[in-house]
């Protein structure tokens, strides 16, 4: 049995998915699985998986489309590894990404969960256009420190959270944000969370990639909110939960523009509504009347060329880090094995 398991829930990006399956194929640490679950692509994912050619690699594929949360659930479900370790299937792993991660895990045993630093680069020039902080390795107690480090650390799903499978007592949630974080969350109560700031991923932006915000079924500030309310309800981790809302609620007005540009005008519209309910103390935040009023009066072209702009912006800053140099020539030569 393989001591790691790689759960990757897939959909469509045959070119993306080949990507991510050589640099895991490529890691430096060779005992694992991974759990590639199809979730209904109108073109099958098998092709992808023979192309890569490794007995490692395990196919499943969804008779019907289950959407991304009950997708990584089925994933969880067929995982043996003693740690599991999720994966998007457009992303890059740096080759020392799994050997830095069990390292890490097995020296600090009562960790259920860790997370490492990643970059950010742009689909269409493949240049970095974001990189998390290079800080010192932390480990945090259980409960409310754990809890309240990791949410602090928490920057969106992406690759790089490692978990301890046996610690993990609750299911996979149903939302798209929630469905891992919750689980961690639970599990941090009673076990500590370790931060490891190597930068082991590479997260790809793509144009595309905002197409689950107009699928969504339950608001993601809503969603937050009910995640939060059912797992942190002792009075020990009402700080806690305070630092988790301003994280999520305070700290993403950016992502008005991503509801204009991907859902919509009416759907913009109904986030600030909900953001002003249920949250009025942003009325003293500048940031949200600067993303809401760009966000209602720009055209959603103009908002995608000021986005792409953004990250030009930020891939010519960081191009200026030698070492931020070395990772996007890495990135660039999986780029060319496909």
């Amino acid at each position: 049995m393989a001591k790691v398991s790689i759960v990757i829930p897939a959909y469509n990006n045959p070119a993306y998915l080949a990507n991510a399956l050589k640099s895991i194929v490529s890691q430096t640490y060779a005992d694992f699985e991974v759990i590639l679950i199809d979730d209904c692509s109108p073109i099958s994912l098998r092709d992808t998986v023979d192309f890569i050619n490794d007995e490692r690699i395990k196919y499943f594929r969804n008779e019907n489309n289950l959407g991304f949360a009950q997708n990584l659930k089925r994933g969880f479900s067929f995982s043996n590894g003693e740690y599991t370790v999720i994966m998007c299937d457009t992303d890059i792993m740096f080759p020392a990404c799994l050997e830095t991660l069990v390292k890490y895990m097995d020296e600090n045993p009562n960790c259920s969960a860790g997370r490492s630093g990643f970059v950010r680069f742009n689909n269409e020039n493949k240049k970095i256009c974001f990189a998390t902080p290079q800080k010192e390795v932390a480990k945090f107690d259980q409960g409310f420190n754990s809890i309240s480090s990791f949410l602090r650390c928490y920057t969106g799903f992406s690759t790089g959270n490692i978990i301890r499978k046996k610690m993990i007592t609750k299911e996979v949630g149903m939302g798209l944000q929630t469905c891992f974080l919750e689980p961690i969350l639970e599990s941090l109560k009673d076990h500590e969370f370790i931060f490891i700031p190597d930068h082991l991923i590479a997260d790809r932006v793509h144009m595309s990639a905002g197409y689950t915000i107009s699928r969504e079924k339950k608001d993601l500030y809503d969603e937050i909110i009910e995640m939060f309310n059912d797992v942190l309800v002792e009075k020990r981790f009402v700080r806690s939960k305070k630092i988790g809302l301003q994280k999520f609620i305070y700290g993403s007005f950016i992502e008005l523009t991503n509801i204009k540009i991907y859902a919509g005008e009416r759907k913009l519209i109904k986030k600030i509504l909900f953001i002003l309910c249920h949250f009025p103390g942003v009325i003293f935040k500048h940031t949200f009347y600067i993303y809401s009023i760009m966000s209602m009066l720009l055209p959603s072209e103009a908002l995608f060329f000021l986005k792409r702009k953004y990250l030009d912006y930020n891939a010519c800053r960081l191009s200026k880090n030698t070492y931020l140099s070395d990772l996007q020539e890495i990135i660039i030569r999986y780029e060319k094995l496909s």
